[in-house]
């Protein structure tokens, strides 16, 4: 067997060995809500590693400017890789494609509702 480096020569063609194969690390994509309808909208945000709070309090991560929505009304936790959407004990919940939800993990496409603002969730 050939040291690493080595060439094998073979009816004129010239073969160079390798490195074995290492896999890349897997590329994260990025995970976002688009603000679809609702004042503000439309919009890009962006999910990171940390909690992010919709509501109507000023220092939510998501501001939704409606009386309708609690000032914490939801919550999406990163989980392994995923996004799980959380009810805050809101008083007048969210809806998940069209159906009302006290917590799921989000996919591609995923349509929420808090009030009357509407998120698409992507995964990049």
């Amino acid at each position: 067997m050939p040291d690493m480096g080595d060439e094998i020569i073979t009816d004129s063609q010239t073969i160079e060995m390798r490195t074995p194969y290492k896999a890349l690390p897997r590329l994260q994509r990025q995970h976002f809500l688009d603000h679809q309808k609702g004042e503000g909208a439309p919009r890009r945000v962006s999910l990171g590693a940390h909690p992010t709070v919709l509501g109507r309090a000023d220092h939510a991560d998501i501001v939704i400017q409606s009386a309708q929505a609690s000032r914490r009304h939801a919550i999406i936790h990163p989980r392994h890789g995923e996004y799980q959407l959380l009810d805050n004990n809101s008083r007048n919940g969210i809806y998940l494609n069209e159906i009302k939800v006290h917590s799921a993990i989000l996919r591609d496409g995923d349509m929420i509702q808090i009030a009357e603002d509407v998120f698409i969730y992507r995964e990049g």
